[in-house]
Order: C-alpha cells, then structure tokens, then sequence
C-alpha cells in the first residue's frame, strides 16, 4: 500500500519561507534527496519515491492552510489510506527544534489541522514541527505567517534534516518507534549524526 506524506502551509513564494510552512519545507527537503521529480496539478504537486520498498507519495496541497483539509478529497482518499497517511505541519506551542508525533488528537487550535477534521475527523497521523515559542503579545497568524528569526534560520537546516530523518523512520518502522525515537527531544541542539 501505498504511503501518502502531506506537507500542510501556504502557497506561492511570498510563503515560501514562514514558520507555517515547516511541513512544505520538510517534504520539499526530502525531496531533494531523492531522485524523483515534482510532478504538477491545480490542486497540489506531487513525488512519488520508495523507500526499502516502501512506495511513498509526498504531497504538496495548493490550497492556504485554513483549508488544506481539501486535499483528502482530492486525493480521494479513502478511511483506510487516511489513517496510514502522515501529515506534517508547523507548531508554535512546541519550542522550536522541537518535533512531535502524535497517532490521533484533537487539532489544538491549528487551523490546519482543524481543516483537515472536516474530513477526517481526529484520527490521523501527524508530525508537529516546533516553531515556538509564540512570543507575548504577538498575535498568533501573524507570527506564523513571518519567516523564521535570525537565530532559527542558523540551525533550520538541521531541524529539517531531522525532521526527514524522522519521516523516513516513521515510512520504514512505524508511528510507535517514531514517537519514541524523537518526541522530547530538541535537535535544534543535537548532533544530527546520532
């Protein structure tokens, strides 16, 4: 069967490179180091790739993120494929660096994650990508639409290099083994060879 990895954020370049958009940037570093190429729809771009025999789809929506949640049906994805899917987004209650599987759950305020309960109801595979935390008295769309700070642009390469490390061991061994190997742990700091 195949394995979809949906990639939630915002379209176009004047996104490009915001904190919403850490799901995209994950899926669009994987993506480099495959061999594949992305293949373009009005609806979202897609790359088809295997890993140890696993086939995966990663899926870029091209919908804003109040309504990514349309994907699903573009997809047609079925109940089954739903649940075996991963969707990988932004979190800015999680410190960034900071990454965070969860099996099922509710949405916790991420109007993305809210779309997608539309059609899938709270029982779905996610990767939280830390991009907190929200700093007092800012207001929460507009620091997830602002691209990341000085400080977080030094080490994004190696968050997202972990977070591509973190869907592959989730693609090959499963959500139980992914939250145990990098839920807690902030590898804004960590040596990415470990």
């Amino acid at each position: 069967m195949r394995l979809y990895i949906i990639g939630l954020g915002n379209p176009g370049k004047k996104y490009e490179l915001t904190r919403h958009n850490a799901g995209i940037l994950t899926l669009e570093k994987m993506a480099s180091e495959s061999e594949g190429k992305w293949q373009r729809s009005s609806l979202y771009d897609s790359l088809e790739m295997t890993l140890k025999g696993q086939k995966l789809s990663l899926i870029k929506p091209k919908t804003f993120m109040n309504n990514c949640g349309d994907i699903i049906s573009a997809l047609k994805l079925d109940a089954e494929e739903i649940e075996k899917s991963l969707f990988v987004a932004d979190d800015f209650g999680l410190k960034f660096g900071f990454l965070r599987f969860r099996r099922s759950g509710s949405s916790g305020g991420h109007k993305g994650f809210s779309s997608l309960e539309k059609y899938a109801g709270k029982k779905y595979q996610r990767l939280r990508i830390g991009i907190g935390p929200l700093p007092e008295g800012v207001d929460p769309a507009e620091f997830v639409l602002s691209p990341f700070d000085a400080e977080q642009r030094e080490t994004l390469t190696k968050v997202l290099d972990k977070s591509v490390c973190a869907v592959k061991d989730w693609a090959d061994m499963g959500i139980d083994y992914a939250m145990n190997k990098y839920n807690r742990r902030d590898f804004s700091k960590e040596d990415n060879r470990k």
